[in-house]
């Protein structure tokens, strides 16, 4: 099946192939680096995009509770329902590990192929 239609960007973060090209990522890959880079972007520090990205870093030095975790959770949803459109969220759950490591886990799936997809983004809180 051609998947074209589901995009193609630059790998992140972003390497040079052998032929002195970018290198890209494509279709899910491509959304799975989207979704990173929409989590790790501060709002305000993309050029000409200053609402771009997540406020999840301001909870860095957020103590880690039950109000904190629910206020990431409201937070990376609002974000990607924003700016991946690609996607539909099914199901976003956080988990404390170690000390001030959140493993979040994003369920979603892929609009135009129906594909169930997920990522596992850790989050470290500094409290």
């Amino acid at each position: 099946m051609d998947k074209d239609f589901l995009g193609a960007g630059w790998k992140f973060p972003v390497r040079i192939d052998e032929d002195g090209s970018f290198s890209l990522s494509k279709h899910e890959e491509d959304i799975k680096e989207a979704i990173i880079i929409i989590l790790k972007t501060i709002r305000g520090e993309r050029f000409n995009h200053p609402d771009f990205g997540s406020g999840v870093y301001d909870y860095l030095f957020s103590p880690v509770n039950r109000s904190t975790i629910s206020l990431i959770k409201e937070e990376i949803e609002r974000s990607l329902k924003k700016y991946e459109h690609r996607i539909d969220i099914e199901e976003i759950n956080i988990q404390t590990e170690e000390a001030g490591k959140l493993l979040i886990n994003i369920e979603y799936t892929v609009r135009s192929t129906n594909k169930k997809e997920n990522l596992v983004y850790p989050f470290y809180i500094r409290s």
